[in-house]
């Protein structure tokens, strides 16, 4: 059995825009499904239809019989025996995103105050479910969906690269890209998430994709939930929490930024004192940050990798 939820995303992937007309051939045999569902509305009828004539085609105008449930029209070839037909066959459908969101909100079953107040984050293209809380632990991690990301490239890079949103989330896909997601995020395909044959959330999946891992390659990570930093000159990984933790988190997702955080940006997005000695004790924060102009720092990574 074909998973609903992650066959409608796959429809949504395959249509060129969202508030157009959907044809019955874009929905792979799942009319009756997504309609229950009202995933997919009635969006009214065709008007005319072409119908042959010798070698050609006609236009012909329709009858519409919605009491009835039929069209009527009459062919050029046989005017005298008008001919009827199931509305069924010329009825028109459009997507209701909202109701199938809504049903997908409800699979991940989101603690109350941690589903998204703002859903839709770029119309048609990436949305907001909520925030799936880490196993075992008071930390949470971003739930989106997205469908063709490739056109709005520049859009979703600056929406998941905002400061003010969590890292190391997970992006919902029809099918995994090759696209690079900023902020530590993870493209995974709908059914991956799912038990198979159904639409139930496979919670071992989520639990093993968002399980404590250090962010980064080689000598250099951090690990946002348990708070551990290691640069390549540091013999071993340090462990930061509270205010400090959060401050190492906000200069860890903005490493490759050369021109580094002014200190100002980073007391009102970390919420932390005014400067780094208040922060991790005087002169102490030289061990992993370094000052790059009036204000500014960056961590102390390898040069090589800052742009």
């Amino acid at each position: 059995m074909t998973q609903l939820l992650a066959e409608y995303l796959r429809c949504l992937e395959r249509s060129l825009q969202l508030d157009g007309i959907v044809g019955v051939q874009q929905l792979s045999g799942r009319l009756q499904d997504f309609l229950d569902r009202r995933w997919l509305v009635l969006d009214g009828y065709q008007t005319h239809l072409l119908v042959p004539v010798g070698d050609g085609e006609a236009d012909v105008e329709l009858e519409i019989d919605e009491d009835a449930g039929v069209f009527r029209y009459t062919s050029p070839r046989r005017r005298l025996h008008p001919i009827e037909r199931p509305l069924s066959e010329i009825a028109l459908y459009a997507f209701n995103v909202e109701e199938w969101l809504n049903a997908l909100t409800e699979v991940f079953d989101f603690e109350p105050s941690r589903r998204a107040r703002k859903r839709c984050l770029i119309p048609d293209h990436l949305w907001h479910l909520g925030d799936a809380r880490v196993a075992r632990s008071h930390d949470f991690a971003p739930i989106y969906v997205a469908r063709r990301l490739q056109s709005c490239q520049e859009d979703w890079c600056e929406c998941l690269s905002d400061r003010i949103r969590l890292g190391q989330g997970i992006v919902l896909v029809a099918r995994k890209g090759s696209e690079s997601l900023p902020n530590d995020h993870q493209q995974r395909e709908l059914d991956d998430l799912l038990l198979e044959g159904s639409e139930v959330l496979d919670t071992q999946a989520l639990e093993r994709l968002l399980e404590t891992t250090p962010v980064g390659t080689g000598d250099e990570y951090f690990d946002v939930r348990s708070g551990a930093l290691k640069l390549r000159h540091m013999k071993q990984a340090r462990i930061f929490q509270g205010a400090q933790a959060r401050v190492i988190a906000l200069f860890w997702k903005n490493r490759y930024n050369a021109s580094g955080l002014k200190w100002s940006e980073v007391v009102s997005s970390a919420h932390c004192s005014k400067d780094p000695d208040s922060v991790f004790g005087k002169g102490k924060w030289q061990d992993w940050l370094e000052r790059v102009g009036r204000g500014s720092y960056r961590l102390r990574i390898d040069e090589h990798m800052v742009g």
